[in-house]
Order: C-alpha cells, then structure tokens, then sequence
C-alpha cells in the first residue's frame, strides 16, 4: 500500500537536560524542519536538548511516557521484549523521525519498550504540548499521523522479513540502515547487540559476519564493523531495506 505525503511545507546513565540553544536546531530533526511557522512557534519554545545513552530505556511496557522525542543525532529502537528476555527490534528512528507519539489523552497501555541504540542526543518535549497544538492544526496532526505510519510501516516490514528472510540478508539490512542513520562506514556493535536486535542467535550473526568478510564487503572486529563495499553490502540485503528507505523518504518533504 503506497502511503500518502505529509501535507506540509518545510520552512549506560539518566538523561540530562540542558535548555534549548541555537546550537542544536531543530531543523537538524526531519520533522521539525517540516512544522509550519504556526506550529513551531508553539512547538519550539518548549524543546529540550537531553543526553541519551546506548541502552538506556526511555518508555518501558506500562502507561505511556508523556514525553516525545525527535533524535538529532542518537538512534532510537522500538523493542518488544518477551516473557523470558528475548526480544527484538519492531523498528528504529533516527534524526529522520520521532518516537513517543500518544495518540489520546488517557492512559495507555503499550507491549513494547523504546530504547536507545545509539548514544546522541535527541529534543524532548511533552505530549501534552504537541496534542494540544494538533487539535487546531490540521497540517500539524497530518504530520503526526505520517510519522505514526511510519513507525506501523516498520513494523509491518520487519515481520515479514524476521520470517522469510536469512540472518545474512537481515544482517546487511541492519548494516545499511545503521549507516544511514550514522556517520563514515562504521557500525560500533557486537554480534550479540545485532542478534538481539533481530532476534536470532548470535552464532548465526556470527556466521552470516564471517561470510561477508570473506566476500570483502565487511572486516569486522569486536565491537565495530567496517563496510569497505556498500554495493556489495547492498546486493546480498533484502528488498525491505529499500522499501523501508524509499516508504520513509515519501512521508516527509525535505
């Protein structure tokens, strides 16, 4: 299903706020950059800058958080965790999104928690704020809802790939997403973050990392990866990492 575009015009410790500065401009975040001047003289008045670091839990499964958050330079990943400790990501945002959407004013229970992969840092504003500028702004809730789309998207994507694709496969997916929402060709992770994010075994990430080492398209050390070939990372990745990107770009002008 082809999803519409926003009609809108572009103009391992707790978090530390620090107050808004010209330094960090909210254009550097996709949706920011596309609020009209009606709403971000609403919105941007009461954005802070906080500190994320890697693994640090911003929503837990439970009531929803009140606030939302629009990454400038950290990765965001939407998990769902089981029972027994094993889980998988369902999607991640980066500067090109949000994460923390509430869609009613009331309590609401989620199965999922939202994490942070990548250390960054990221504007955070409460809900409470974004709903009530949305109820008289239809550009404004036309943006929120592309963004929620984008997130169902992902999700959407992810199953069937978790389900019909190889650890191979999923293996460059997550490589070539990580690298668009970072910077140079490097991946600082572990084979047991990348299996955790997917959810397989590590030995199979580990499997899958040998083989495309020895195709030349990755050299890999603990903890970093290194894509010396994209094009070749690329070709032995799935369709969902395009369909993702291309679905993601559609959305959002800019």
């Amino acid at each position: 299903m082809r999803l519409a575009r926003c009609d809108v015009s572009p103009t391992d410790s707790p978090s530390v706020d620090r107050a808004f500065s010209t330094a960090c401009n909210p254009e550097s975040n996709r949706v920011l950059r596309a609020l009209r001047p009606q709403d971000r003289s609403r919105v941007f008045p009461n954005l802070k800058v906080v500190d994320l670091h890697k693994n640090e839990m911003l929503f837990e499964n439970g009531p929803e958080s009140h606030f939302m958050y629009f990454p400038i330079d950290a990765v965001l990943s939407l998990r769902h965790i089981l029972l027994d400790g094993h889980g998988c990501d369902l999607a991640r945002v980066g500067r090109e999104g949000m994460i923390g959407l509430v869609l009613s004013r009331g309590t609401v229970s989620t199965t999922y928690c939202t994490q942070v992969q990548t250390s960054g840092q990221a504007f955070r504003l409460n809900s409470t704020i974004i709903l009530s500028a949305a109820e008289s702004s239809v550009s404004l809730r036309s943006l929120l809802l592309c963004c929620f789309n984008g997130v169902l998207m992902q999700i959407a994507q992810s199953v069937a790939c978790n389900r019909h694709h190889t650890i191979q496969q999923q293996l460059c997916r997550y490589l070539l997403d990580s690298l668009d929402h970072g910077s140079g060709n490097g991946v600082a992770c572990t084979h047991e973050q990348i299996a955790g994010s997917l959810g397989v075994r590590r030995e199979g990430v580990t499997e899958a990392a040998i083989k495309l080492q020895k195709e030349g398209v990755i050299q890999y050390r603990r903890g970093h990866i290194e894509v010396v070939n994209r094009g070749g990372v690329e070709a032995r990745s799935c369709e969902c990492y395009e369909v993702v990107k291309r679905q993601i770009q559609g959305l959002l002008p800019g």
